[in-house]
């Protein structure tokens, strides 16, 4: 919708009308109804919400490109959460310091997803060797990390599953996708969220 560039699904984000005309992500493309699609980048947020939406579904939307960002941000953490425990519950989450290295040593972590708040795993050398090699990303606080785990605080995971760790990857970008138009912040937490 933004830039009309062509990108696989995977790449970009779907987007539904809402029955109140408000425009939603449909992050695991599965929504029922007419979709548009846009990249995950806030010049094409801005350039597609309302008026490339507007003019493609052929209706008047009530949604904004800031309206939008944050429901794609609230969005992607609720599934980030949902991935989470779904590695969990099949046997594919790594959780803990302890676990996390070893699992990185036996080069079965896909994926580590370390809490913006903790410290001290960020600084730990295992973990600048992931974020070196392309393998760590930053999420939520110990206590959100935690709760998407059944656990009270968790600092830092390990996703053992690929698949499940190209989709955590995804959704973490999206949650991190910064406000459209000149007050673009872009999030500064360790370890780096480019790496995608």
């Amino acid at each position: 919708m933004g830039c009309r560039g062509v990108a696989a699904p995977g790449e970009m984000v779907r987007l539904v009308l809402g029955s109140n005309g408000d425009v939603l992500p449909d992050l695991a493309g599965k929504a029922f109804g007419r979709g548009a699609w846009v990249h995950p980048r806030p010049e094409c947020v801005a350039r597609g919400v309302p008026r490339g939406v507007s003019r493609s579904w052929r209706t008047t939307v009530q949604s904004n490109a800031v309206e939008l960002t944050l429901a794609v941000r609230a969005a992607a953490s609720r599934r980030i959460g949902g991935l989470l425990r779904s590695a969990g519950r099949s046997r594919q989450l790594a959780v803990g310091s302890l676990a996390v290295r070893g699992a990185l040593e036996r080069g079965q972590a896909e994926l580590v997803v370390v809490a913006v708040d903790a410290q001290a795993s960020a600084d730990s050398a295992w973990v600048r060797q992931a974020v070196s090699a392309g393998q760590a990303v930053a999420w939520g606080t110990k206590e959100t990390l935690g709760d998407a785990v059944g656990r009270g605080q968790a600092g830092v995971v390990a996703v053992l599953h690929d698949r499940l760790a190209r989709e955590l990857r995804r959704s973490i970008a999206l949650a991190h996708l910064g406000p459209p138009g000149p007050e673009r912040e872009v999030p500064t937490n360790h370890p780096s969220t480019e790496d995608r």
